[in-house]
Parts: C-alpha cells; sequence; structure tokens
C-alpha cells in the first residue's frame, strides 16, 4: 500500500506553526532582554565615567611632574641649594622656595604637601588637614628612599596608616624635592561631582587591594588580597559592577563600583527567566529533530548520492522513499536524467575508441612503408656494388629487420630488444657505399629491463644515417639513463651525431608541443611524435636541436614488463 506523502506547502506550513509557537515563548524572554539591555547601558556610563576619573587624576599628575621638572631646570633657588655654598644662603633660597609651593598648594587641591631634602635636612609644607602621624610616615619613606640611594623619577605609593599618597621625586647631588598627590580626595570630588553618592573607589597597589574604606575591606574579604574578576562583571554578592582602569606612569589601577540597580538580577527573577529558556529549549530541540528527519536528512542524501557520482560511481542514484513528495519527484527526475547521461556517455567512449583504434591503425600503416622502402634502396646498392656476400648478409639481416617493425608499434617492448633491432639496422645501412658508421652506447642493466615503444632509438638513429656526410665517418652516440622524479622515475635517451643536422626552420616547429604536420620531412621523427603522445599523453617530451649535428631526445615515464598497462 502506497504510503501518505505531505507536500512541501504543507510541511512548510508546519514550520511556520511551531516557530510561531516560539515566538510566544519568547516575548516571556523579552524580560532578560530588557536585563541585557540595561546592564549594556550601565556598562557604557559606567566606562565613561572610568575614563572621567582616571583623566582628572592623570591630568593632575601631569601638572604635577611638569611642576617639577620646571623647579629642577629653571628655578634659581633650586639651583643654590645644589650650589656649594654657605647655609644662611641656603637656607634663604629653601625659604623662597617653600613660598613658591605654598602658592602652588594652594591652587591645586589634590596636591598634599611639598618635601625638600639637602644636606641630611628637611623642610615639608602640607596642607592643614593632614595629620601629625602621616606627616611623619610620608617624611620617614622618603628620607629612607634617600639614604639607601633608591629614588628614580617615577611615582611611587605610600601606604600611610589613614590612607595611601602618591609621590614624585626630582633632584640630585644631595638635594631633592618631592611633592605628595593626595589621589583619593581628587577622584572623591569627581565622585561627589559627577556620580551617584553610594558610587565607590578601590585603588589597587598592583594587584593588591588597598583596603582603607568600608567597601574596599568588604572586596578584599570576598576578592581576597588580589582582585581577579573582569571588568564588567558584578562582585560583592551582585551589588555593584566592577569597571577598572590603570593610572599611566604609576603601579595604581582605580576600580570603580557602580550600584547593579538591575531588578532582574534578583532570585526570583532569575529562576522565572531560566524556567522560560528551558521552555525555548525543549521547543527548539523539538523542532530542529522534526525539521533534521524530515528536509536536512534528505537533502543530506541527495548530496550524498551527487558526491558518489563526482567521485566516479556514475550508477549511483537518489533513494525515493521520501516523505515530502517534491523530494521524491527530484529523486525520480534526477534518476532519469542519470540514466541518460551513462548512455550518451557510453555512446561517447565507444566513438572516441573507433576514432583512436583507425588513427594508430592509420600510423602503423604509414611506417611500414618508410622502413620498407629505405631497405630496398640499401639492397639495390649493394646489388649495383655486385657484393653478394655483403647482400646475403643484408637480406637476412632484413628479414630480421621486417619481422620487428611488422609487430604491433603501440606494444611496448625493452631497451635490450629495441638496442639489438637497431644494431641490425646498423649493420644493414654499413654495407652502404660511402659510409663509415661507428655507435657508441651508454646506459646501465636496470635501464635494458625499462620498456619503451618500438622504433624509438631506431627512428633517430635512422634520421642519423639518412643526414650523414656523404663519404664522412658518422658517429652516432646513444645515452639512456633513469631521472628521479618526486613521485615517478623517467627514462632519459638521447641519441647525437655528427651529420648535417635539422634545418633550423623544421626545427623551431618540431619543438612546438601541438606541431603534427606532414611535411615530408623527417616522417620518422613525427610519427614517433605522435605515438608517444597517444601512448603516454602529457607524461612523455620529445626535444630536437643541433650541436655538431643533430641531438634528439626523450624523457618518458620510466615502466616496466610487470607494470606497463595495457593499451
Amino acid at each position: 500500500m502506497k504510503s501518505r506523502t505531505k507536500n512541501f506547502r504543507t510541511r512548510i506550513l508546519s514550520v511556520f506553526l511551531i516557530g510561531y509557537f516560539l515566538i510566544i515563548f519568547t516575548l516571556f524572554i523579552y524580560s532578560s532582554y530588557l536585563s541585557r539591555n540595561y546592564t549594556e547601558g550601565l556598562r557604557n556610563s559606567g566606562n565613561a565615567m572610568m575614563n572621567l576619573y582616571v583623566n582628572e587624576l592623570n591630568n593632575l599628575l601631569g601638572i604635577s611632574s611638569d611642576y617639577l621638572n620646571e623647579i629642577i631646570t629653571l628655578n634659581t633657588e633650586m639651583k643654590i641649594l645644589q650650589s656649594i655654598t654657605t647655609e644662611v644662603v641656603k637656607y634663604g633660597a629653601a625659604y623662597e622656595l617653600m613660598k613658591s609651593m605654598r602658592t602652588q598648594l594652594t591652587l591645586e587641591e589634590g596636591i598634599a604637601g611639598f618635601i625638600i631634602h639637602y644636606n641630611d635636612s628637611y623642610y615639608h609644607i602640607f596642607q592643614e588637614s593632614m595629620s601629625f602621624d602621616t606627616k611623619k610616615e610620608i617624611n620617614a619613606f622618603l628620607t629612607d628612599r634617600i639614604e639607601k640611594n633608591t629614588v628614580t623619577r617615577e611615582w611611587v605609593v605610600i601606604e600611610g596608616s589613614e590612607k595611601p599618597f602618591l609621590a614624585l621625586t626630582y633632584g640630585g647631588n644631595g638635594t631633592y624635592i618631592t611633592i605628595v598627590i593626595d589621589f583619593e580626595s581628587v577622584t572623591s570630588e569627581v565622585v561627589n561631582k559627577y556620580a551617584s553618592s553610594k558610587t565607590e573607589i578601590v585603588f589597587q597597589n598592583s594587584d593588591r587591594i588597598l583596603q582603607y574604606s568600608p567597601i574596599a575591606k568588604i572586596l578584599a574579604q570576598e576578592q581576597g588580597s588580589t582582585l581577579l574578576v573582569n571588568i564588567g562583571e558584578t562582585v560583592i554578592q551582585n551589588k555593584y559592577i566592577l569597571f577598572s582602569n590603570s593610572i599611566a606612569n604609576t603601579t595604581l589601577t582605580m576600580n570603580v563600583l557602580i550600584p547593579n540597580e538591575n531588578i532582574f538580577t534578583s532570585q526570583a527573577a532569575q529562576l522565572y527567566i531560566l524556567a522560560i529558556l528551558m521552555l525555548a529549549v525543549i521547543c527548539a530541540i523539538v523542532s530542529v529533530f522534526y525539521l533534521y528527519g524530515e528536509f536536512i536528512t534528505p537533502i543530506q542524501s541527495m548530496i550524498q548520492t551527487m558526491q558518489n557520482i563526482s567521485a566516479g560511481q556514475i550508477t549511483a542514484e537518489m533513494s525515493i522513499e521520501y516523505n515530502v513528495e517534491e523530494f521524491r519527484q527530484t529523486a525520480s527526475i534526477f534518476n532519469a536524467m542519470m540514466k541518460q547521461i551513462r548512455e550518451l556517455k557510453i555512446q561517447s567512449y565507444e566513438k572516441e575508441i573507433r576514432e583512436q583504434k583507425a588513427r594508430l591503425q592509420y600510423l602503423q600503416l604509414q611506417i611500414r612503408p618508410h622502413f620498407f622502402l629505405n631497405c630496398l634502396k640499401t639492397l639495390y646498392a649493394l646489388s649495383q656494388q655486385k657484393k653478394n656476400r655483403e647482400l646475403e648478409d643484408v637480406i637476412m639481416d632484413t628479414s630480421k629487420f621486417f619481422r620487428y617493425i611488422f609487430r604491433d608499434t603501440f606494444t611496448p617492448v625493452t631497451v635490450q630488444e629495441e638496442l639489438d633491432f637497431t644494431q641490425e639496422y646498423l649493420n644493414i645501412q654499413k654495407n652502404r657505399a660511402g659510409i663509415s658508421i661507428n655507435c657508441d652506447i651508454s646506459t646501465s642493466d636496470e635501464v635494458l629491463e625499462a620498456l619503451l615503444l618500438p622504433l624509438t632509438i631506431q627512428t633517430f638513429v635512422e634520421n642519423s644515417v639518412k643526414y650523414a656526410v656523404t663519404g664522412g665517418n658518422l658517429q652516432i652516440r646513444i645515452v639512456l639513463k633513469i631521472l628521479a622524479g618526486e613521485d615517478i622515475s623517467y627514462l632519459d635517451l638521447t641519441v647525437s651525431d655528427n651529420g648535417q643536422g635539422y634545418a633550423d626552420e623544421w626545427l623551431k616547429s618540431m619543438n612546438e608541443p601541438d606541431y603534427y604536420m606532414e611535411d615530408g620531412q623527417h616522417v620518422g621523427v613525427l610519427n614517433l611524435k605522435q605515438r608517444l603522445f597517444l601512448h603516454y599523453g602529457e607524461t612523455a617530451e620529445l626535444a630536437v636541436r643541433n650541436h655538431n649535428g643533430a641531438v634528439s631526445e626523450v624523457i618518458m615515464p620510466l615502466t616496466k614488463k610487470t607494470c606497463f598497462p595495457e593499451k
């Protein structure tokens, strides 16, 4: 019984209804979106506020550093303190310098004080609100650095018993000027001006929390002495959102804690959102399984069938056992189309084989009369010269010669067989009047077992004999060697002579890859080029040139008798 299937539109409607219910559930998680939106806005404002605080403090540190640098380089009193003079003069210079610093202390509220060290003595001026113990701690800290010669032109953190400070010391030759910054008062003033009263600031020296405020001590208890949370995360039971930034040219890090007033962070709201999310996930999983079974699986099956066909399995067919009617129709049409393609491909193969076979037969018929006529010329020449003994030897060699060339010229032979045949050919040619032939062969035992097409070597040797210098001594050299390649090895054949060589115009044409035109010159070489291409394709190369005669070279894949493919 034929199973009932639904069309594609019905399936799409079902998917739409599922999507509709998912949209309804999405409305319930809208509160989560509001929470994230609120948090994102809070983070943006927190980053802006953080940058405002840091810029304010960096600005004060820059002004203070420039002020100290100006005193060291331009101030007359500072130069007097660094010079060799009486104590009275130095005291007067220090007094005048302190008056200038008092003015600067009044202008910049964040500056806590100045200290002048010279001749193992020090003079200081601080804000009136600073306690005596704090002043004593600062003086002791700086004096210790000067005595230990550890003064650097960098901001250092002084962790007092009541509050921390930043100090910068310039000078040398026993005279130093230090400016002290109350960085907490600077940031507190900015917070009171721009932020809510609940915003808190906690500083770190390197990675250690400076526990000078109640909120800093609570944060240290929760996180440990080292603050490891990321920027934008909540701290202290999710009551604050943390923002951090480092202070330039110091080891300080400023942490701004902004109250987290998001109502959606309550435990009840979180449970509510979690329940909605679980329902949405369940619906999503059900929808995914449905879509996967009804649509994704059939499409994947079709794609796999196409990939198999692309890999060469042209008999592969698509399954038609699908619930969706459109998929069944697509599979049926595709299978019918592939059947037609296979039939057309078979017809194309048969036609190509017939054409190639006819071309091979033509080449064989072309090469046999070519050798036959050359041999008849040789026999005729010996007969004219009344050299009966030589004529008998040539006739025997000629019989062996024709037995060899009348074989299939596309069935490979060993190099040894081809060399033996070439020697028989030379024996015939040596009896021709006016020609002295010397042939030198360079090869190895491994090469002798290699395979190549019949008449490969003989074609070039015959060409050398045909175009030898009349009355001269023809020198032929045959070199066969193996060339190692990355993937396969190649057989390299080179035949050279001292004859007339190739005509320049023909030489240029012959070395072109697509040149196969029959022009009546070097018919055997042209025939060999075509046979090499038909048998090896583009893996074999034939090149001819002139160098003190003709030089012909063929490079073809190295094959042995057991592995040579049938043609």
